[in-house]
């Protein structure tokens, strides 16, 4: 499995993907007035690389995607840093076909390289719906802490919801932590 930079000719395996996973997918990437099948085609997914381009290039947005070795998508990480603060929020999926432990390498592995990013990001950010508890103990595992609740911050299944939110301080036992979990994984 490859971890890297999402690219313009990943659109169809990202499609195939996304839709494969719609039951679990729909509810997180809601976006209000724009059904599932629109937001995960292939014109949605270049407008959305297009548009971002210059995010990217500016290190304010890092797209991470997850490979296996025969070319499909089974997962994303995604950073969206605030150039003011340096904090950057996290945004992942994984496919449910693949092991924890591939999920825990794919999540460490992109965490580490935000925390090695020469602008310093000076800590992560990890909003999860409240209806939605399952990240809470991979969160826990990498070293966030719950830091409380953004009362009705996004929508998750067409509600605006609360969001538990997590934070990530880059310091070295993190580092440390996150650097075994790759390594394990590797092993």
């Amino acid at each position: 499995m490859e971890l890297r930079r999402l690219r313009l000719s990943d659109g169809p395996a990202w499609q195939r993907a996304r839709r494969a996973a719609e039951q679990r997918l729909a509810g997180s990437f809601d976006q209000a007035g724009l059904s599932f099948s629109r937001s995960t085609s292939l014109t949605a997914f270049a407008d959305t690389w297009w548009s971002n381009r210059h995010e990217v290039r500016a290190g304010r947005y890092v797209p991470f995607v997850a490979i296996r070795d025969h070319g499909d998508v089974v997962g994303e990480l995604a950073f969206v840093i605030d150039p003011r603060t340096g904090v950057a929020e996290a945004s992942l999926w994984a496919d449910q076909s693949l092991s924890p432990g591939a999920t825990t390498w794919i999540a460490a592995a992109g965490l580490l390289r935000m925390l090695a990013l020469p602008q310093g990001v000076v800590g992560i950010l990890a909003p999860v719906a409240v209806d939605n508890p399952g990240p809470a103990r991979l969160l826990q595992q990498f070293g966030f802490e719950h830091r409380g609740l953004a009362r009705q911050l996004r929508r998750h299944h067409g509600q605006v919801v609360d969001h538990d939110v997590w934070w990530l301080e880059p310091d070295e036992r993190h580092l440390a932590r996150l650097g075994a979990m790759v390594a394990a994984q590797l092993a």
